[in-house]
């Protein structure tokens, strides 16, 4: 039968999404990518900017006791140099960290 079990799923899905929020809660960092603290500066901007879009898509303003956004921007604004760019200084890097500090923001629903 079409959709048979799709209920199923659908809870499925969500568990599993719950789960990955409280990883994210128990390992949060913003200074380094969690499991890489030796390679502090790896990746650090492009795991800045997932956490934003995993958090924005789930529409979680705070991992545990965290403000995720609040300890990730102020870590940016810190690490922006006079010129504007983010140390150490990329393209690639400020793009990500432009991209974290944007903040995608849900559409307001108008009833239209």
């Amino acid at each position: 039968e079409r959709g048979a079990g799709r209920g199923e799923l659908l809870g499925e899905v969500g568990r599993s999404a719950k789960s990955g929020y409280a990883w994210l809660a128990k390992h949060l960092d913003v200074r380094s990518n969690p499991g890489r603290a030796q390679d502090h500066d790896y990746w650090r901007m492009y795991w800045l900017y997932g956490l934003e879009r995993a958090c924005e898509l789930g529409q979680i303003a705070r991992l545990g006791d965290r403000d995720w956004y609040f300890a990730g921007a102020s870590l940016l604004l810190a690490m922006q140099n006079e010129t504007g760019n983010f140390e150490p200084a990329s393209t690639i890097e400020d793009c990500f960290a432009v991209l974290f500090l944007k903040k995608a923001q849900v559409p307001v629903a108008t009833g239209r």
